[in-house]
This record gives C-alpha cells, sequence and structure tokens, in this order.
C-alpha cells in the first residue's frame, strides 16, 4: 500500500462535475491542493468529513477536526488513514443540450384533439453546494462521470416535462399553433421541469 502525501487534480476537462482520487490511502501531514473553481470534500463511510477551499492544505486533526474519530495515532506526525477526496469542478456549465427523446401528447385547445409535441434547448448549471452535491448527486448515481450526471438531469427534466407542457398549453389556452408568441414563458419549462435545485446543491 502506498500512501498518498500529496493529492492534486488539474482538470483537463471543464465539462467534469466532480471528480474523485484514485486512492484513499492518505497520510497526516500530507498536502492536499485545491486550484480556482474547484472544491475538495472528505467522504468516509459516507459520511462527510470536511471541505477545503482553493489554496494548499495540510492534512491535520486541526484543520479536518473529524479525523479525530477515524484516525488512530501510533505513528507519530505521519499516521496513514482512508478518505474518499472528491474534487468538485464549481465553474458555470454552459450550452449542456437537452430535449425529449419522444413526442408528448398535449391536447391542443386551439383544434380540440392532442397534438405530439417535442422540445430541445440549452441549459446550463452551477454547483454551489458540493457538499449536498456529492452525497445526494453521485451517491445516487454511483459514478461521478460527467455524461451520467448529465444524462441524470435530463431524464428528472423529460419526466416532468409532460405535466408542465400540459400546464403552458391547455391550462393557458395556448395553441401549439402560436406557441411561439410565449416563448418567453416557454423557455423558463426545463427549470420548472427540474427538481427543485437547491436540494441537489445547485
Amino acid at each position: 500500500m502506498e500512501l498518498i502525501d500529496r493529492v492534486k487534480y488539474d482538470a483537463e476537462d471543464d465539462s467534469v462535475f466532480v471528480w474523485k482520487y484514485p486512492s484513499e490511502d492518505l497520510v497526516l501531514g500530507g498536502q492536499v491542493i485545491v486550484n480556482q473553481s474547484q472544491e475538495v470534500i472528505f467522504v468516509k463511510g459516507g459520511e462527510v468529513l470536511d471541505t477545503l477551499e482553493p489554496g494548499t492544505h495540510t492534512l491535520s486533526t486541526g484543520n479536518i477536526p473529524l479525523l479525530n474519530k477515524i484516525i488512530n495515532f501510533p505513528f507519530g506526525g505521519k499516521t496513514p488513514f482512508t478518505a474518499e477526496v472528491w474534487y468538485v469542478n464549481n465553474t458555470v456549465k454552459r450550452d449542456l443540450n437537452w430535449g425529449t427523446p419522444s413526442p408528448i401528447p398535449v391536447l391542443d385547445p386551439g383544434v380540440g384533439f392532442p397534438v405530439s409535441v417535442r422540445s430541445f434547448g440549452k441549459w446550463g448549471v452551477r454547483i454551489v453546494d458540493s457538499r449536498s452535491f456529492v452525497t445526494q448527486i453521485v451517491g445516487t448515481i454511483k459514478s461521478a462521470e460527467a455524461e451520467k450526471i448529465h444524462n441524470y438531469f435530463i431524464g428528472e427534466i423529460n419526466q416532468k416535462l409532460a405535466a408542465v407542457l400540459a400546464t403552458a398549453i391547455s391550462g393557458n389556452q395556448i395553441s401549439i399553433l402560436s406557441i411561439n408568441a410565449s416563448l418567453k414563458e416557454a423557455r423558463h419549462l426545463p427549470y420548472c421541469a427540474s427538481s427543485p435545485s437547491g436540494i441537489l446543491g445547485l
């Protein structure tokens, strides 16, 4: 087992939401380097131990007090311990594509019968609560891959989009033939259809 005394992540792909450091074998006195627009989350047994802001940090029970709960101290200043290290990218992700995988039947009040509606657009997202995002989103999909996280949100949006479209068209008595006149309201549909962002750390 190789103990890691220096942890760093230089992101080459800005589309990555979160990245897990490949080793969990750490040591007190080691350094964790957090770049700008990054945040580090320490996780042990599903529990968030602490977070680190941009800068160079020396691992100690002083800056991560919860380490006292998981560490024995027979090795002096270089005591080894294990924990997951998650790097979170806090930059804004823009121009992400979304769309309905298949047509959605909606009753058109203008013609009086169901019509098939599809919707496409772009969306953006920024992680503002890294702790919630890592524990809820990554824990839910069991993966930190950007594509899977993106697909998770698209699934959430599309799952609720049918009801939102029905309200926007049938509820407001807007014919699909004149929907262009209501694009200002329609552009907010993806946001309305998604889960409450604060719960997910976004």
